[in-house]
């Protein structure tokens, strides 16, 4: 008897976490204005009955019905574009040119786009050797030499590279509007070994990050990167996706990502979880390093992804964006870090360590303590999983106030008013709480780090 696939989510109708089972059935969804029958996945609440909607089934689903789709109407799928042009080894802007396509047309088709019946039809014929000979004998002269060559490889029974190494080799990606710094890509030109470095560090921080969280984490890196320096961290572009942002070009990124040998996915209940293999080092600073920890903390308050999906789609950056269309920095970055801060200043060790129910944990606190009263106040600002960050924050605080300081403000309230309304401090004051010098005193506030470890 096989095993009962289940899904850990929420239903609505409980106002509950449930671990609900995935039943099969036969639904019907509109493509094309044609009503398609397909073999859908529902998860079904084990308390109410009720089906609940998820983004991480309702996704497969979209593919399913529109492969149901191309299959009834003898359309190529998403799936067999892309494994006709890896046959060939091309790039995607190559495999376009070859077949006469505009140079997006088939990134299109393989993101799940529906291929018209003139195009299906030229995709068709490059299936069998004979009609790749026909498309060649057409545009051989408007091919590179290494398209050609491919091609022909293809025609002869060759072993083609594969579709990542050759356009790599061939240096048709990253184009030329990624390299090029604009308020798309955060001012930054695009750097793959930028993005292998924070995927890395973040693959080593997050627990369980599926490839849905991963797209959600960079966004939050890249953006929060952006709000406090004026420039993305990678030089990655963002659009607005039905489950949130996503990285613009994001299974090309993993798949280079696999290709290099720095990460690899590893199957974990309905998904793919992203394992650090080789990190590249160096090729952050120190404050960028800490930034990228920040936000692995921060990844680390939702418990899956649908959470942070859904924590997402209140953002600005994703409400007031069209679906398809790049998320702008300049316009959003701010919203993104203060939302994230609002969050973390939400925690507490007790939160955290939910987080981590199978393993002993050492966590960082900010605390701040009161000089005003006999007892000394104490409580928690934030929590961190690296002294490093923790570090980073209370710098941040006392560096923002001697600056204040040393513009000639008065040290009082009023400074340190000031220096709280910056984007990356927001401490939670007791009374008029301060200290100078690592000694309580009633005139400035005492921030130090305390350490401990936290078990379920």
């Amino acid at each position: 008897m096989s095993a009962v696939k289940t899904i850990k989510t929420f239903c609505p109708e409980c106002d509950c976490e449930v671990v609900a089972p995935i039943e099969l059935r036969v639904e019907t969804l509109p493509v094309k204005g044609e009503q398609t029958p397909y073999d859908a996945d529902i998860a079904i609440c084990p308390y109410c009955g009720e089906a609940i909607g998820d983004s991480r089934i309702e996704e497969g689903n979209l593919r399913r019905a529109y492969s149901a789709y191309c299959a009834a109407h003898g359309l190529m799928a998403p799936d067999e574009v892309k494994e006709l042009r890896n046959s060939y080894g091309l790039s995607l802007r190559e495999f376009s040119k070859f077949l006469g396509f505009g140079e997006q047309t088939i990134a299109r088709y393989e993101a799940g786009a529906i291929p018209d019946d003139s195009h299906n039809t030229t995709l068709k014929l490059a299936l069998t050797a004979e009609g790749a000979a026909s498309l060649l004998s057409v545009r051989g002269s408007q091919l590179s030499e290494r398209t050609v060559s491919a091609v022909r490889r293809f025609i002869e029974g060759g072993a083609p590279l594969s579709g990542f190494a050759a356009a790599f080799a061939a240096h048709q990606w990253p184009t030329p509007e990624m390299v090029t710094p604009s308020g798309r890509n955060g001012f930054r030109s695009f750097s793959m070994e930028r993005v292998a470095a924070v995927v890395c560090e973040l693959a080593s921080h997050c627990r369980d990050l599926y490839k849905t969280k991963l797209q959600k984490a960079m966004f939050f890196a890249d953006f929060l990167c952006f709000a406090r320096t004026s420039r993305s961290m990678t030089g990655l572009a963002y659009a607005h996706a039905d489950y949130g942002p996503v990285m613009d070009g994001r299974d090309r990124i993993v798949a280079e990502l696999q290709d290099a040998g720095f990460v690899e996915l590893t199957e974990k209940g309905w998904g793919e979880v992203v394992v650090p293999t080789r990190c590249p080092e160096g090729v952050l600073s120190d404050e960028e390093v800490c930034l990228v920890d920040e936000i692995a903390d921060f990844v680390n308050t939702f418990e899956t992804s649908s959470e942070i999906s859904s924590f997402s789609h209140e953002l600005d950056a994703w409400k007031n964006t069209e679906s398809g269309c790049s998320i702008e920095y300049d316009s959003n970055a701010q919203q993104v870090e203060t939302a994230i801060e609002r969050r973390m200043r939400g925690m507490d060790a007790h939160q955290l360590s939910r987080y981590d129910r199978e393993r002993v944990v050492k966590v960082y606190l900010v605390r701040q303590e009161s000089g005003c009263y006999s007892d000394h106040l104490s409580y928690v600002e934030r929590v961190y999983s690296t002294r490093e960050a923790a570090a980073a924050y209370v710098e941040s605080i006392e560096w923002e106030y001697e600056r204040l300081v040393d513009e000639d403000r008065p040290e009082d309230d009023d400074a340190w008013a000031i220096a709280t309304e910056r984007p990356t401090i927001h401490p939670n004051r007791h009374g008029d709480c301060w200290f100078v010098d690592g000694d309580p005193d009633p005139d400035r506030p005492c921030w130090f780090i305390d350490e401990f470890e936290v078990m379920e």
